[in-house]
């Protein structure tokens, strides 16, 4: 409830901070738009895409996964059967080496789930590098001033004209009209 108090906080800030350099620029008739990007992005077909690829290795590796965790089950019981056979030492090396080979597979399915993770991360990336760009040439081609988000990244720019919403000018105008000189003198003659 907090961030989504915040987020629109922020927006409307934003949209003051937006009017305001319209006001002082004597902007007319500004162009804001709004964007809901995450619905945007999941209904593209890059993302389609991109699930359908992610989902595809999700299950190939699940698969993968179970493979190898029947297999250890199979180890581990034929381990507990020789229990009775073989003597403690050599029972217990063995046991030693199958808890090894438990970890470096553990190690190997961890490091696969987070290659997973990386390939899904860089074609979220594509899609949001690409997304950015048809935003922008978007806005430049409708002449749009400010373009906001909306949904769960609230209140976020995700285009400006800076230099039609840059007042830095006006700001210097009317600073200079407040105050021309400083005084440094301490009172001391």
């Amino acid at each position: 409830m907090i961030k989504i108090v915040k987020n629109i906080f922020i927006g409307l800030s934003l949209y003051v901070l937006f009017a305001s350099s319209v006001f002082a620029q004597g902007m007319s008739n500004p162009k804001v738009a709004v964007i809901n990007i995450e619905r945007v992005e999941r209904s593209s077909d890059a993302w389609k895409s991109l699930s359908e690829q992610v989902e595809a290795q999700r299950l190939a590796f699940q698969q993968e996964v179970s493979s190898i965790q029947a297999e250890l089950q199979n180890k581990a019981r034929e381990l507990e059967g020789q229990r009775t056979i073989l003597s403690p030492d050599v029972f217990a090396q063995k046991e030693q080496a199958f808890l090894q080979e438990r970890v470096t597979l553990e190690r190997q399915i961890n490091q696969r789930k987070k290659i997973l993770d990386q390939s899904f991360a860089k074609g979220r990336q594509q899609i949001r590098s690409a997304l950015n760009k048809v935003l922008v040439k978007y806005s430049n081609d409708n002449q749009l001033d400010l373009v906001l988000s909306r949904g769960r990244t609230q209140g976020v720019v995700y285009f400006a004209n800076l230099e039609k919403l840059d007042i830095s000018e006006a700001i210097l105008k009317l600073l200079n009209a407040e105050v021309s000189t400083v005084d440094l003198s301490t009172g001391q003659q």
